[in-house]
Parts: structure tokens; sequence; C-alpha cells
């Protein structure tokens, strides 16, 4: 069958361990990282203001959550009447 000789490993089972091991340092990796990003709450003009904003070059200034800044470009889109 598969793998290396006198494996008793079926062929779809190849690397199946390596990409366990793999997968487990990538998901303790993005754990750690995610401890390290934080996003707070800001309000709708702020991140208006910023995104349009000369001095800001559309940049925020620090991370938002991703279902807030959602509803802040739904919320700016309807006012423009770009999304029904």
């Amino acid at each position: 069958m598969g793998g290396e000789a006198g494996s008793e490993v079926p062929d779809h089972l190849v690397g199946l361990g390596r990409w366990e091991a793999v997968r487990a340092e990538w998901v303790a990796y993005e754990r750690t990282k995610k401890s390290r990003r934080t996003a707070r709450t800001i309000s709708h003009d702020e991140v208006i203001d910023c995104l349009f904003s000369p001095q800001m070059k559309g940049r925020l200034p620090q991370r938002i959550p991703l279902p807030q800044m959602i509803a802040i470009l739904v919320d700016f889109w309807e006012a423009d009447g770009l999304f029904d």
C-alpha cells in the first residue's frame, strides 16, 4: 500500500500525521497572534472621518472588529443610496 515499506497505512492517509502536526503548530501560533491583536469598537463618525481625511490617507487608527466595519459600510452605502 502507500507510505513506507511494510507500512499498514492506506494510501489516502499517507501524510495525514505530518499535516496534523503542521496544522497544530499553525493553530497554536494563530492563537498567540490573536491574543496580541486587539480591536476596539469606535464610532461610525470616527471611522468615516478617518477614511476620508487627507491626513489619515484612508488608514484607520486601530483595528476595528469586522462585524462593526461591515455595519459602518452598509450604513454609509445606504445613506448614499448605494445599498438597498
